[in-house]
């Protein structure tokens, strides 16, 4: 239940009644005093038709829903808040973290695909108008749109491993550990998709299963991107936090067959130029 809360005389009234508001978009109703949504976000919802650029009343049903606005917009002025923020300051709305970090690199005038190598894999491109189904897509700002493919993988199992592999209890010592196994790590595979090797065997270290677990996820990544680009060749940008372990970024580079640019891609960056974009005379 969202109050409507007249922060002047410190009372609330619920005329409101009940909605269906994903949390960003609780918080905008409390900085703002109205439930506002950008489409970047509503797409992901699962109820925003991207044909229709509204919300799908056949899944809706009698639900109340906030009100869209284009990605990297404004929602409105702050009002008086209980979390102690100015009033009068211009609220923008940046979308989901990969389109915020991808406009913060810059990606649609440079163009390419933003790998980020983080708790998960992602591979994401902008495009001139929304594809076909079949890739997770939606609205980027200035008219483009997006694509991207995920897994569920990426620095968990890097976390799995420091968890569980001797002597890798930090990340400087399981990539250390990686480095020392060769490529193709004696013939063992890590598949990340189950979480189980292939072709282990009592000679196998810990510097095997190391590096395994690295190229497993590099041979996933490849495919993420070969997915997005219909496998035609494009410049391969590299961010997130295993983006800083050249071994991780060499390993993908073999995998792709092609040289990666390692790019900062800060969600919070992203959502300031969203801003400062909006404001430009």
């Amino acid at each position: 239940e969202i109050r409507n809360c007249d922060w002047s005389s410190d009372v609330c009234s619920s005329d409101l009644g009940e909605w269906v508001l994903p949390l960003p978009t609780y918080f905008v109703n409390e900085w703002i005093g109205e439930p506002v949504i950008d489409d970047n976000l509503a797409a992901m919802t699962g109820l925003y038709s991207l044909k229709l650029h509204d919300w799908w009343s056949p899944a809706c049903g009698e639900e109340r829903l906030p009100r869209v606005i284009p990605v990297g917009t404004v929602a409105g002025l702050t009002r008086r808040n209980r979390f102690g923020l100015p009033t009068g300051v211009p609220v923008v709305l940046a979308g989901n973290d990969q389109t915020a970090g991808a406009f913060g690199a810059r990606l649609e005038p440079n163009g390419g695909t933003l790998v980020t190598l983080g708790t998960a894999q992602v591979a994401y491109r902008v495009t001139r108008r929304l594809t076909a189904a079949g890739l997770v897509r939606g609205p980027y700002p200035d008219g483009l749109a997006y694509e991207l493919v995920a897994d569920g993988c990426g620095g968990n199992w890097i976390s799995w491993a420091l968890a569980n592999l001797r002597n890798c209890a930090t990340p400087d010592e399981f990539f250390a550990a990686a480095a020392q196994a060769p490529k193709g790590c004696c013939g063992l595979e890590f598949d990340p998709g189950t979480g189980t090797w292939r072709g282990l065997g009592l000679h196998h270290n810990t510097a095997d299963l190391a590096r395994s677990i690295l190229e497993g996820l590099c041979r996933q990544l490849a495919g993420q991107v070969r997915q997005l680009t219909r496998r035609r060749r494009d410049r391969i940008w590299v961010a997130g936090g295993g983006a800083q372990r050249a071994l991780w970024r060499n390993m993908l580079a073999r995998e792709l067959g092609q040289p990666v640019q390692r790019c900062s891609a800060s969600p919070l960056l992203g959502a300031a130029r969203m801003a400062g974009i909006s404001f430009t005379p």
